[in-house]
């Protein structure tokens, strides 16, 4: 019986990467039994999650290019040590985009990175984050074997969802080599509004109210000064619109800026998370909701920070000598933190319950122990 075009592509793309001589390096230092584990490192830009000592760096930035791209499918493939810039300077030329909003992308984020820190950017909430949007990935497991997980149609996507167990990974869990994206068609237009508040819970409240209807709210940001920032996408002509139903949902408008060009309001937020991390300091991420932010930002004190994607994560930059204290804080509120930036001899905070399945998981994919362990 003849094999179906979508098996035969599999199998040509699973003996291209088995003949891929970077790949092979790959399998050999996988396999290759040391003291000392191994992990992936792309362009450095989420520091906090690569060991400082005791790892042995793969450098997946030798390993980059885009393998396929078909906007009439809205699919992208490309190698993991791919640039994030180079795959929106592709998509753009097709009035395209990565709908999840990756960070860093200017100082050289890659592609295996951004899917092994799980991490979205703060308009990712028009669509969905990073997991929503990786189709398939190439990987190389802890015994150095290459696996393919996924699939280019999800109706032909059967078995263990392996792409949503690579997104944040942390590189505990294997090499991502190569992964296939979903796209969506660019927003046309962008539009803000600035709203202050004199209290975070305030501005929560006008958050829900505003997100409880069908609106394009492409990010919401509240900043240190409980300034509530929603960013509008959609066609520009519809903009005016959504803007009028914003307004009426509020109970205070007097106060309420409209930033027709929002590049300023957002570049604030950006330059400040992706900046480069002073030393002694430390850029955390906390997994929050609307309904403990507000415990959060007691523990917060006078650090400056953002609640972003409608308050479900939680920007901030401590000092390394504060990380116990902050740890034991967030533990007792049952809170978890990533250390993203910065130096840390802890890469996790707060509560660490989910480490425990972590590990059963790592245990199973590499039994040898060839990677960093999550602890």
């Amino acid at each position: 019986m003849p094999q179906s075009e979508t098996m035969t592509e599999a199998i040509v793309a699973r003996e291209i990467l088995k003949n891929d001589l970077f790949v092979q390096l790959v399998q050999q230092l996988v396999s290759n039994p040391t003291d000392f584990p191994v992990i992936a490192k792309g362009g450095g830009t989420k520091s906090g999650l690569i060991p400082s000592s005791n790892a042995i760096p793969i450098d997946m930035r030798e390993y980059q290019g885009i393998v396929t791209y078909d906007p009439s499918e809205y699919l992208i493939t490309a190698k993991a040590g791919t640039k994030i810039s180079e795959l929106q300077t592709a998509l753009a030329q097709h009035g395209q985009y990565l709908p999840f909003d990756p960070l860093w992308a200017s100082q050289a984020a890659t592609l295996g990175g951004t899917i092994a820190s799980g991490i979205s950017g703060p308009d990712r909430l028009l669509y969905g984050g990073v997991r929503d949007f990786v189709m398939e990935v190439a990987m190389v497991d802890g015994l150095g074997r290459i696996v393919r997980g996924g699939g280019k149609v999800v109706k032909n996507a059967a078995g263990f969802d392996t792409p949503k167990l690579m997104v944040g990974s942390y590189g505990r869990l294997g090499v991502i080599v190569e992964a296939t994206l979903k796209v969506f068609p660019a927003p046309q237009a962008y539009l803000t509004l600035a709203i202050p508040h004199d209290s975070l819970q305030l501005a929560t409240r006008s958050m829900q109210r505003v997100l409880s209807k069908p609106l394009p709210i492409s990010s919401v940001v509240i900043d240190s000064l409980s300034q509530l920032c929603m960013r509008i996408a959609g066609p520009s002509d519809s903009l005016s619109g959504v803007v009028d139903r914003v307004l009426n949902l509020l109970p205070d408008q007097r106060d309420v800026v409209v930033v027709q060009r929002d590049s300023e309001l957002r570049s604030k937020f950006l330059s400040w998370l992706e900046g480069e991390v002073s030393e002694g300091y430390l850029l955390l991420r906390v997994g929050v909701s609307p309904k403990n932010v507000v415990a959060l930002q007691a523990i917060l004190g006078d650090n400056e920070h953002y609640h972003s994607g409608a308050c479900s994560v939680t920007w901030v930059k401590i000092h390394s000598s504060q990380a116990q204290e902050f740890h034991v804080q967030l533990e007792k509120q049952g809170l978890s933190a990533v250390v993203v930036g910065g130096k840390s001899s802890q890469a996790f905070l707060g509560n660490r319950s989910w480490l425990q399945m972590a590990e059963r998981i790592q245990h199973a994919i590499d039994p040898q122990h060839r990677f960093v362990p999550w602890g």
